[in-house]
């Protein structure tokens, strides 16, 4: 508990920390004693994760609707974090859509770039300058094994996690000179609504899902170890990593893990 306080500061923003891993970050971050700023679209789901929070934790919780793809973003964080040591960033809201590229439309797309693109690139942009300024902070941005490659299915989805990981990787060379630790979260199919919703209950097993717990403990404690820039989590997941990026060629990864998703989602 000590360390997170003495290491960041005292308050800890969540956005998208209503469910899965969002919800896991804002409980565990409450455990270790910080302060939380809980963002999501509803507040119901945000509210009772808050109440209990509350009523395990010493600690205070804010919860705002923010809707992320706002044209106004920057201007609303800025009200939300208004007179508050802000000390660890966690960006773990996502859009994705699922199907081939061409069935998706353009609105979609686009809303794919602003929340996964645009809002974790305003978040940091508005939030490192007083870490930098203060010379200690903690930025997570949370992203996908499916950014380490192409896929059909998710191609659109896959590019902008691509961009979290890559932007991470950036930052965390830039900040740790001024006491900024920066990770990028790389996770593979994990147990969030999300994923059950969108997964066929009788093929869930074949992707091999984490728990959203198992996530956010590893996350947590790769970045308070210091093993930046990008970690990913879980060991068969590290596993897959490193036949792919190591055995396959760039073309055979893209083809098997597009063959992969296919066999998922495709009825």
């Amino acid at each position: 508990m000590e360390y997170f306080n003495s290491r960041y500061g005292p308050w800890a923003i969540i956005a998208g920390a209503s469910q899965g891993i969002g919800e896991q970050f804002s409980r565990q971050l409450a455990a270790k004693g910080m302060n939380i700023i809980m963002l999501a679209r509803g507040l119901d789901d945000l509210q009772r994760v808050a109440d209990d929070i509350r009523a395990k934790h010493p600690v205070s919780v804010e919860t705002h609707s923010l809707d992320l793809a706002s044209e106004d973003l920057k201007q609303q964080i800025l009200s939300i974090t208004e007179g508050k040591e802000i000390g660890l960033l966690v960006h773990n809201a996502v859009y994705s859509h699922i199907g081939e590229f061409l069935a998706d439309d353009l609105a979609s797309k686009q809303l794919c770039l602003d929340v996964n693109c645009r809002s974790p690139m305003t978040f940091v942009d508005t939030l490192l300058r007083p870490m930098v300024a203060r010379k200690r902070g903690g930025v997570i941005l949370m992203s996908s094994m499916s950014g380490n490659q192409g896929s059909a299915m998710v191609a659109q989805y896959a590019a902008t996690k691509a961009y979290n990981t890559v932007l991470a990787e950036g930052l965390w060379e830039e900040m740790r000179h001024f006491g900024v630790d920066v990770i990028a979260c790389v996770a593979g199919a994990t147990k969030t609504p999300n994923f059950n919703q969108q997964t066929p209950s009788d093929k869930a097993k074949q992707a091999f899902p984490m728990e959203p717990k198992a996530v956010v403990t590893e996350a947590l404690m790769a970045l308070e170890k210091g093993k930046g820039p990008n970690q990913t989590m879980g060991w068969m997941n590290k596993l897959v990593c490193f036949l792919f990026g190591r055995v396959l060629t760039r073309k055979k990864a893209v083809s098997f893990i597009s063959s992969t998703t296919r066999k998922l989602y495709q009825s």
